[in-house]
């Protein structure tokens, strides 16, 4: 009689494990990803990226994908995403609470970036000044690069962009600015560097209308941040995956695609100049 209630119970305790880690098995990762590039462009990048994370922390994967950066902020502040890739400008709209910094890609050896003013060459401009009264494109309202960086820019040395330029357009990514502006469909625009030189070196037709008229100082390039989601330990698991990265084979090539060398641990001072752009632009 004894033993058979113990070994009832060793079978209840044996569901019970059984159940946990079967949910455990289950447990789902979600990488969120906002449009610094077209999602059909990138997105297979993206997914190899998120499917190479999930493996190493032994759990499933699930991109999610949004057009604007403030629909992305919004899952971060919610916790529908555990981790995302975001834009410079956008995590200052972030609630300071909601999110962490896990790191951040180092390019060329440099963990920083820049604005381009670009312009179409049939326009013959030579200077900013010449693009008044022209037509501009910009991304997103939380870009840096896109928008911020501009506004900040023109609203400084000549007047606010929506008086300076005759119609200005969102196009949501930064190849789309690049395509309009080759295209001759508008007069100029404000891109990411690392987004036109990934353009430019898959195929320099795509640029080869393209004059680049002014070059912004070095920004703090977007990381990769965690939502309040994440524990403090898979938070940090999740970063030595990224900071080990360059160092596996699969790794390797995966960070090869996005023209990333490595992942490091950022420093926030470069950050500090996009805060004061901010300040500016909300004050003027």
């Amino acid at each position: 009689m004894c033993a058979g209630k113990n070994m009832k119970i060793i079978l209840f305790v044996i569901l019970l494990l059984t159940g946990s880690l079967s949910l455990y098995a289950e447990q789902t990762i979600k990488y969120g990803i906002s449009s610094m590039l077209s999602a059909s462009n990138t997105f297979i990048y993206y997914e190899e990226f998120n499917a190479y994370i999930a493996e190493k922390m032994g759990v499933k994967s699930e991109i999610i994908h949004k057009e604007s950066y403030s629909d992305m902020n919004q899952l971060l502040e919610n916790e529908q995403v555990d981790f995302a890739s975001i834009c410079t400008g956008a995590m200052l709209y972030l609630d300071q609470e909601a999110y962490s910094i896990v790191a951040v890609p180092e390019i060329d050896g440099k963990s920083t970036y820049n604005s381009l003013i670009i312009s179409n060459k049939n326009q013959k401009m030579k200077n900013t000044s010449d693009l008044a009264g022209k037509t501009f494109a910009m991304t997103d309202r939380l870009s840096n690069t896109g928008y911020l960086f501009p506004t900040y820019y023109f609203t400084k040395n000549f007047t606010k962009p929506e008086n300076f330029f005759s119609k200005v357009f969102f196009t949501s990514s930064h190849d789309k600015s690049i395509y309009l502006v080759n295209k001759g469909v508008v007069d100029g625009a404000a891109v990411d560097n690392l987004v036109y030189l990934n353009i430019k070196n898959n195929n320099e037709k795509d640029v080869e209308n393209i004059n680049i008229i002014h070059i912004s100082d070095e920004f703090g390039i977007p990381p990769i941040v965690a939502s309040k989601k994440m524990t403090k330990t898979d938070i940090a698991k999740l970063r030595k995956i990224l900071l080990e990265m360059h160092e596996d084979k699969l790794g390797k090539k995966i960070l090869s695609r996005f023209m990333i060398d490595k992942f490091i641990v950022p420093d926030l001072k470069n950050y500090e100049n996009v805060i004061k752009m901010k300040g500016y632009v909300e004050t003027n």
